[in-house]
């Protein structure tokens, strides 16, 4: 704005081409107005994801009681590789070797959650040793693995850390 003076009057005019201050002002409100709406729906979607996570944790829970004896420890492991699809960790988690399920956390990379995993040997298909590596597929997708495994095509594997836990699941589990 410019300001045009003759005698003890005072006149404002616009200078060609530029916004009033109010245009900018209400430029700005609406710029960080829409920064906000942007951060609230990531938020929401988070919380979702963490709700399917808890979800899937919680069925898989109520998955493992069924009619008849409950599961029977064979040993546990401590282990520090763990690959869902896509997703690895390098962080230690004790692996309980039961006779009809694996028990492990997963520690997610990206999303820094620990996952707990439930995995029976009853739904594992494609099962495989390569080294100490115990490879298997799960045939559905996973609830917190959305990202990170596509059943169809990706598979899960425990590194054990040590020869004496895999000639035990060997002898103990393998068929």
């Amino acid at each position: 704005r410019t300001r045009a003076s003759s005698g003890s009057k005072t006149t404002a005019t616009e200078s060609p081409g530029a916004p009033a201050i109010e245009d900018r002002a209400l430029r700005s409100i609406a710029t960080a107005a829409s920064n906000f709406v942007a951060q609230v729906d990531a938020d929401v979607a988070m919380i979702k994801t963490i709700g399917s996570w808890r979800a899937d944790v919680a069925s898989s829970h109520s998955g493992a009681q069924s009619a008849g004896p409950p599961p029977k420890l064979l040993f546990s492991s401590g282990c520090r590789r763990f690959r869902v699809g896509k997703a690895t960790s390098e962080t230690y988690s004790t692996v309980q070797v039961f006779d009809n399920h694996l028990n492990y956390d997963f520690h997610h990379p990206v999303h820094r959650k620990k996952i707990q995993m439930l995995m029976f040997y009853k739904d594992m298909a494609e099962r495989r040793f390569e080294g100490a590596t115990f490879t298997f597929r799960i045939g559905r997708p996973l609830e917190c693995f959305t990202q990170d495994y596509d059943f169809t095509k990706h598979a899960i594997s425990v590194k054990f850390d040590n020869s004496v836990d895999v000639d035990r699941f060997t002898a103990q589990v393998w068929p």
